[in-house]
């Protein structure tokens, strides 16, 4: 009879089910007079953060590797692309450096209506 064969498998899928979660669960909980050791804890966490360090290493230099151009992969070089990109890089170098020469004199420079500390000797050597 099709409806009992149902029946029967479902009463038994539903026993396996359970028993899966009562096996998780038993798995997932740690025994009540295992005590956990600080020590050990600590341990496996240092090589567990040491595994997944050694994991993101590994990815990167994949990542590296398949991004970077081939040492034997052929370079077109474009004479006005290189002059064009020498020229962009001598205005920012002449714009930093009028910057830093610009910023050097302010700090340098005495404003105007700042009091002078003179040496009264000096002052009366000066008259």
């Amino acid at each position: 009879d099709p409806e009992m064969e149902a029946a029967a498998l479902k009463i038994q899928s539903v026993h396996r089910g359970k028993l899966a979660r009562r096996s998780l669960q038993e798995v997932a909980e740690p025994a009540p007079n295992m005590a956990i050791d600080p020590e050990m804890e600590a341990a496996a966490l240092k090589i567990q953060s040491m595994q997944r360090g050694k994991i993101a290493r590994r990815r990167m230099q994949e990542r590296v590797e398949a991004n970077s151009v081939p040492e034997d992969a052929p370079m077109d070089f474009d004479p006005e692309m290189e002059a064009a990109a020498l020229k962009i890089q001598s205005v920012h170098r002449g714009k930093l450096a009028r910057r830093s020469l610009q910023d050097s004199a302010a700090a340098n420079s005495v404003p105007e209506d700042a009091p002078m500390d003179c040496d009264p000797e000096m002052e009366a050597a000066a008259l």
